[in-house]
């Protein structure tokens, strides 16, 4: 939040902190990211990236500032607790090694200069790199300040910034700035995020798949794990990394939407029989319904999905029987593969979601495994669990 040039613009609750639990990351609503313009309104605090245009004579000030606005979430303590000699020791880094800052002081430069013309920054989307390697990119590739107005030629997903417009930019969520601008301390040489066109690595596997690049999920799973000779500062980030994992998750389910709701004709939406019931009895008057959009049972958590689930269970209780055995099995973060992980990188359990879910999910299988082919308890003819999280936010399965 100090050093992003975006927002957030989902609401973050924080109530939750108030309480002895673990520290989290929740996020209520619609998320996205959103970018204002290069000088705030007049009378108006400079936010965001705008602080690296404005005022940066007091940049540090400002900056010490921006928690003001979570003021009631926030101890005194934690407020009073931010060192100013970290903040202007990370400035001075990202101003050496990170494009975008470069390119925003740039633009301060620019205002200092000549504040009679007129221009706008563009941040382009389109690499002329390969996305698979980690090439740093350079200032020329990631923005660059063009005088007058807009150009025709500009890419739909380039983000143009005007000086004051007055109107928030929703980033889009396949730019490869995405991440860059919200987390500049986590990619710190504005390493590229997810876009569209990045080519899987070469392996006698891939070569059998019918599809040559990665997806969202993939790229996101492929950040989630430690490798030799590279960094470690995502997963080391302790809470940006839990708001991280949950920007991450919230995105592919967006994208996963957006093309259900771009695609529809070719889902073949219209021949849902639950739609032409409500439309062919009258009772309800379709043009009040909004615009028709189907979330089929492929997706994960829809109606249909959820519908379809329990008429299978229904269906296996009726042909088997009732069951013999209701089993619970709750993760614990006490569990010794957590806690020696994690003691290891000096970390807390709830640092690390991604490593209890992993651990979790083999000893999931394992009990499964015990179960359904071991026979430990006797033969089994079907089985089926349910997945929860309690109020301590720890996966729970219900096992029949």
């Amino acid at each position: 939040m100090v050093f992003s040039f975006t927002s957030l613009g989902g609401k973050v609750e924080r109530s939750l902190k108030k309480g002895i639990g673990p520290d989290m990351f929740q996020l209520q609503g619609e998320n996205y990211h959103l970018l204002g313009n290069l000088t705030p309104p007049d009378g108006s605090e400079p936010k965001f990236g705008q602080l690296y245009i404005v005022d940066t004579e007091n940049e540090v000030e400002n900056r010490a500032k921006c928690l003001s606005s979570v003021k009631h979430a926030l101890s005194v303590k934690k407020k009073d607790h931010l060192r100013k000699d970290i903040i202007d020791c990370l400035m001075k880094m990202l101003n050496e090694v990170n494009p975008y800052v470069k390119k925003f002081r740039s633009a301060r430069d620019r205002f200092n200069t000549d504040p009679e013309n007129s221009f706008h920054m563009r941040i382009v989307s389109e690499r002329l790199k390969d996305g698979r390697t980690y090439n740093t990119p350079t200032v020329s590739e990631v923005a660059a300040l063009i005088p007058g107005d807009f150009s025709l030629d500009m890419d739909k997903r380039d983000i143009v910034l005007q000086q004051k417009s007055g109107k928030l930019l929703r980033i889009n969520e396949i730019h490869a700035s995405y991440l860059a601008l919200q987390y500049p301390l986590l990619f710190t040489y504005g390493e590229d995020g997810f876009r569209l066109g990045i080519k899987k690595g070469a392996t006698e596997k891939t070569k059998k798949q019918k599809k040559p690049n990665i997806s969202m999920r993939q790229f996101f799973a492929f950040r989630l794990h430690e490798r030799k000779n590279e960094s470690h500062s995502l997963l080391h980030s302790r809470r940006l990394f839990q708001q991280f994992v949950v920007d991450a998750f919230t995105t592919i389910e967006s994208n996963r939407l957006r093309y259900l709701k771009l695609n529809q004709p070719s889902l073949r939406s219209d021949c849902y029989d639950s739609i032409k019931e409500s439309e062919n009895a009258g009772k309800v008057d379709m043009s009040e319904q909004g615009s028709e959009f189907t979330l089929p049972a492929s997706f994960v958590g829809s109606p249909r999905y959820m519908r379809n689930n329990y008429l299978d269970a229904m269906t296996i209780c009726k042909h088997f029987g009732f069951p013999d055995l209701f089993i619970t099995f709750t993760c614990n973060p006490k569990w010794p593969e957590i806690t020696r992980y994690v003691k290891e990188r000096k970390l807390k359990a709830e640092d690390r979601s991604d490593i209890i879910c992993r651990i979790f999910k083999i000893k999931l299988d394992s009990l499964m495994d015990a179960l359904t082919k071991k026979n430990i308890l006797g033969e089994t003819r079907s089985c089926k669990f349910v997945v929860g999280l309690n109020l301590k936010f720890r996966c729970t399965i219900h096992l029949d």
